[in-house]
């Protein structure tokens, strides 16, 4: 095959000398199985696209509920839920909802986060058990939110299997930078309690939290949420 492409760069520069037919075939069957090889490497799938690490994650649900906060001049919440977690779908939405584009989104939601697989309004479950961990934008009262009429979510890749939370299901602690002096800086909790969400308010500002996963290495360190930008940093 190398000598067929030798060959076919010889071609162009010296046309007289030409491919045989069978030589042709055989770059443009090479070519084709480099290119599918590439288009491979270069594209992920749509699902993987979605995934996102904590700090991504959260920055993304923090801009979509300021947006949410700010429109209702109501607080609202961000909460995590972690995979293998069995969640009552009546928390979060409404089984009477009657808006055919909302009712679409929620099945969406429940089909790439849980292990309910509804095709149809009529077969919204009770309950469901998630498959990935993921954050979602509620209300004050725990039920979910919509930009537009889409569900405001954010799934969190997970390296490894299983739920990425350790002892403490609860991922958000309230508390502040400490800085110890360029660049050794820290994250202090106000509190021992830890939380299962934090909030956002009307005016754009956000609890000043961390996010931290004891099961999973790669998250197995304080991502930092600035209350004022919504930025999240990552503190090693």
């Amino acid at each position: 095959m190398i000598s067929a492409v030798n060959r076919l760069t010889r071609f162009y520069q010296y046309p007289k000398n030409g491919l045989t037919l069978v030589e042709l075939l055989v770059v443009i069957m090479l070519m084709f199985v480099v290119g599918a090889a590439m288009m491979k490497a270069t594209f992920p799938k749509e699902e993987d696209l979605r995934k996102q690490g904590p700090k991504e994650a959260l920055e993304s649900m923090i801009k979509s509920a300021r947006k949410i906060a700010n429109r209702s001049a109501t607080e609202v919440h961000i909460q995590f839920i972690d995979q293998g977690a069995n969640i009552k779908t009546s928390d979060f939405f409404d089984e009477n909802e009657r808006d055919s584009d909302r009712q679409k989104s929620i099945l969406n939601f429940l089909q790439k986060t849980t292990h309910a697989h509804p095709a149809t309004w009529s077969e919204f479950p009770s309950s469901a058990l998630t498959t990935t961990p993921l954050l979602i934008v509620t209300d004050a009262g725990g039920k979910a939110t919509f930009d537009g009429n889409q569900v405001c979510y954010a799934i969190i890749r997970n390296p490894g299997e299983g739920p990425i939370m350790g002892s403490v299901p609860k991922p958000f602690s309230l508390g502040y930078i400490e800085n110890h002096g360029t660049p050794s800086v820290s994250w202090q909790k106000n509190q021992e309690a830890n939380y299962e969400y934090f909030t956002v308010y009307p005016s754009g500002l956000c609890d000043s939290v961390s996010f931290k996963a004891e099961n999973c290495p790669e998250y197995n360190c304080n991502f930092v949420v600035n209350a004022i930008s919504g930025t999240v940093e990552s503190l090693k």
